[in-house]
């Protein structure tokens, strides 16, 4: 119902988590494959738009319904639109649901977002692979031969990327064929293929030779030909079945039938399995380009990888480095965690007043006003297991001096009506903060041992000069060197200006 509540709470200190574990956030990549069907209904003839990746940062501990929302934001594709796929060897292992942890999902593993229609009793989701029997001859392209060398000359192996498409289910194989045929043209980015002069009469020859290269075999969830169709006449005169085995098994692409027709009453509860069959280039006859000239298609693998990075897959790249714990995290970087926004698991669900029932709601912490004295307080106790805390001694890199706490305010850099911007000030002070003491903790929950750092200041300033208070004992520790240990616990800053 997109209703915002808000409440104010005051506060003596700020508790912060330190990225660790399932608190860490996490960068996902992301290839969205948009549908050709909705983009060719919108454009008309116009170029397809490419497959693009994009890079989305989540929570550890949040699901992968939480990314899907994420990516749609950018995508700009509704979140019941959106299929993610884990895509392993060219093929799709698996549809990801979205009470499924983003914590389980690997740096390795390859995501794939499709853009479908909904889960309807009149839609037929399909899962095309793309297949090619490699041709090991001395003839053969070179670029193609380190393929050719690991397989039997009969072998059809499994190349680029697989889709994840949908259609209504009154079509006609015709209809059929000609729609998975326009989402491997968007996926194959052959108008890159096309430059130079007469460049419509190329892109279509071009074209001509992939379509006449393709056969779209039907086949169960395990790969093994389902023998569908019958062989009509209209089979037998149809291009794509020329000279090819088991052809009840092959889409016929000129059909008028029905595709229920041959899938059954239940063909919208299951998915179609189909392989795109690419003939190596000996059994293909040949074509003119747009020049004349006589050509031979040739099915090149990297053609079906083809797509275009957005700006969010290198700023999550860059925005996410440093937070594996290895060599510490920034003051900073817990401060954004505080900050960010966080969808309520299942246990903390909140009460919506106009929805009447409790809901997953997304939550916000801001701070609204600042104090002189800031004290600081790191989380570094986890529970893992019931009746014990876990104590965390990842480094938090903290600034003894100028920590501006303007960005972390509510209204930050929002524009003001006169068209200036919101800067957290009271009186005209800046939010500017330096450090004067540290609490450090040796041990465990329970028990352990504490120590502090501290240094003078006044209204004239702050001293240069720290010393470690240990028990009886007080020590110079000269301009700072060795306050920031993994052992702070509480940090004290004072407003460099006061209020």
């Amino acid at each position: 119902c997109n209703r915002v509540s808000v409440s104010f709470d005051t506060f003596n200190h700020v508790s912060l988590e330190i990225p660790q574990q399932q608190n860490m956030v996490r960068p996902l990549q992301f290839l969205f494959v948009p549908s050709a069907a909705v983009a060719l209904s919108l454009k008309g003839n116009s170029p397809l738009p490419p497959s693009v990746r994009y890079g989305v940062t989540v929570r550890r501990n949040e699901f992968i319904g939480d990314a899907r929302r994420a990516l749609s934001e950018l995508c700009r594709v509704p979140p019941n639109k959106l299929a993610i796929c884990d895509v392993y060897e060219h093929a799709i292992y698996e549809i990801l649901q979205d009470g499924k942890p983003v914590s389980t999902i690997r740096p390795t593993d390859v995501l794939v977002a499709f853009e479908v229609d909904a889960y309807t009793n009149t839609t037929i989701h399909t899962i095309a692979t793309n297949i090619k029997k490699y041709d090991a001859t001395p003839e053969s392209d070179a670029a193609d031969k380190e393929l050719k060398d690991k397989y039997d000359p009969t072998d059809k192996v499994a190349f680029g990327y697989p889709f994840l498409t949908s259609f209504h289910a009154g079509y006609t194989c015709k209809q059929v064929y000609d729609h998975i045929w326009n989402q491997v043209r968007l996926m194959i980015g052959y108008q890159k293929a096309s430059k130079g002069s007469n460049k419509k009469a190329k892109k279509k020859a071009f074209e001509k030779r992939l379509r006449n290269a393709l056969h779209i075999r039907v086949v169960d969830n395990a790969g093994k030909t389902r023998p569908l169709f019958s062989t009509t006449k209209a089979q037998q005169n149809d291009p794509t079945t020329d000279n090819h085995d088991d052809v009840p098994s092959i889409l016929p692409s000129t059909s008028d039938e029905k595709i229920a027709k041959y899938l059954g009453k239940d063909c919208t509860e299951q998915f179609l399995f189909v392989h795109l069959e690419w003939e190596d280039e000996k059994e293909v006859k040949a074509h003119t380009d747009g020049d004349g000239k006589q050509i031979v298609p040739f099915i090149n693998p990297d053609q079906f990888l083809y797509y275009e990075d957005h700006p969010s897959l290198a700023e999550t790249i860059q925005n996410n480095q440093g937070t594996n714990g290895t060599k510490g995290v920034t003051l900073e970087q817990c401060f954004d965690m505080f900050t960010r926004p966080e969808r309520l698991d299942e246990n903390n669900k909140w009460y919506c007043s106009t929805c009447k029932e409790h809901v997953r709601a997304m939550k916000t912490m801001e701070l609204w006003r600042l104090p002189n004295i800031l004290v600081v307080h790191l989380k570094r106790f986890e529970f893992k297991r019931s009746f014990r805390r876990d104590k965390l001694d990842t480094l938090v890199n903290f600034p003894l001096d100028s920590l501006d706490m303007t960005k972390h305010c509510a209204k930050s850099g929002e524009q003001l009506p006169d068209g200036g911007q919101y800067r957290f000030v009271e009186d005209r002070l800046p939010a500017v903060y330096d450090l004067f003491g540290v609490t450090n903790h040796f041990g465990r929950m329970g028990f352990g041992h504490y120590t502090a750092f501290a240094r003078k200041w006044d209204e004239e300033g702050m001293s240069k000069d720290w010393a470690l208070f240990d028990d009886s004992s007080v020590r110079s520790v000269g301009d700072g060197e060795g306050v920031i240990t993994p052992a702070a616990y509480v940090l004290f800053y004072r407003r460099r200006a006061f209020t």
